[in-house]
């Protein structure tokens, strides 16, 4: 058995990475419709939002450090990187929705579920 498998997948497996995470925003905000609304159809300015924050997910989750590669480092630093991508992922949600004025199109409930 190959002992350094990671080692020589470690490109593909981060591209998957960066492909993945968007999909599993868009995901669960769709998740988070379905729970507070049931079936109710996702309405255009829901996938919009949805859309905006796979694509911001995009840019911001490998400007935060997420995916380089994370030998030697502690837990802690690992933790703070992604919290600090989510963090820069609310705050231009919160900035689109201020600037758009927009707000009041979106349930508080789907918001913080998501």
């Amino acid at each position: 058995m190959q002992r350094n498998l990671l080692k020589t997948h470690a490109t593909l497996l981060e591209q998957l990475l960066r492909l993945a995470d968007p999909l599993w925003l868009a995901a669960a905000g769709v998740a988070a419709h379905a729970v507070y609304f049931g079936r109710a159809p996702l309405p255009d300015d829901y996938w919009f939002a949805i859309l905006l924050g796979a694509t911001l997910c995009l840019g911001v989750m490998p400007l935060a450090g997420v995916y380089r590669p994370q030998r030697g480092m502690s837990l802690t630093v690992e933790l703070r990187a992604l919290f600090n991508a989510w963090l820069v992922l609310a705050a231009c949600g919160l900035a689109f929705l201020f600037a758009t004025k927009t707000g009041i199109a979106y349930s508080r409930v789907w918001s913080g579920l998501w």
